[in-house]
C-alpha cells in the first residue's frame, strides 16, 4: 500500500499538529502512541514516530522512529532513508516530544541509533537545539557498553 494511502485511512482517527519549521502529524494515542507523517526531503517518504511502554512503574517509553518499507508494506527502524531533511525530522520528532510529555508528564523517553554514525548526529542535534529544550527537559546520555549509547529525556 503506497504511503499516502495508508495515511488517507486513518482520516477519522488522526489530529494534525502543524506549528511551524516541522511536519504536519497525525496522531493516534493509546498505551502505544503513534505519530505518522511524510517527510518530504529528495523524495517523499512516510515515517512513524512511536513511543512504546518498556517499564509502567517509570513510566520509560521507547522511542522509534520508523520508515515506510514498501517491500514489506510496514513500518521499519532498520532502513535508512537519508532524505536530506534532517533539521525539520529533528524538529518534527521534538514536536511530537512535546505533545507526548503534555499527555503523559511523568514519563521518561528512551532512544537510541542503530550504529555508532546516528548516536553521534543524536548527540550534535541534541547539543545544537539545547538553548531550546533545556529549560522545560532534562536529556542525558549513558554509556550502555563500549559500543552502545543510550540517551533519556523527560520533563522538568
Amino acid at each position: 500500500m503506497p504511503p499516502y494511502v495508508f495515511l488517507d485511512s486513518w482520516k477519522s482517527a488522526y489530529l494534525f499538529c502543524t506549528m511551524e519549521k516541522h511536519y504536519p502529524v497525525i496522531h493516534i494515542e493509546g498505551r502505544i502512541h503513534y505519530f505518522y507523517f511524510i517527510s518530504k526531503g529528495k523524495r517523499s517518504i512516510a515515517k512513524c514516530i512511536r513511543f512504546t511502554i518498556i517499564d509502567v512503574d517509570v513510566p520509560l517509553y521507547n522511542l522509534s522512529l520508523l520508515d515506510w518499507d514498501e517491500v514489506n508494506e510496514d513500518f521499519s527502524d532498520v532502513l535508512i532513508s537519508n532524505n536530506g531533511d534532517v533539521e525539520i525530522l529533528f524538529s518534527t520528532i521534538a514536536n511530537c516530544m512535546e505533545v507526548f510529555f503534555n499527555q503523559v508528564p511523568l514519563a521518561v523517553v528512551y532512544f537510541t541509533g542503530n550504529s555508532d554514525s546516528r548516536n553521534r548526529l543524536y548527540r550534535i542535534y541534541l547539543n545544537k537545539f539545547r538553548p531550546t529544550w533545556e529549560k522545560d527537559y532534562l536529556c542525558f546520555i549513558e554509556k550502555i557498553n563500549k559500543l552502545e549509547v543510550g540517551f533519556y529525556c523527560r520533563k522538568k
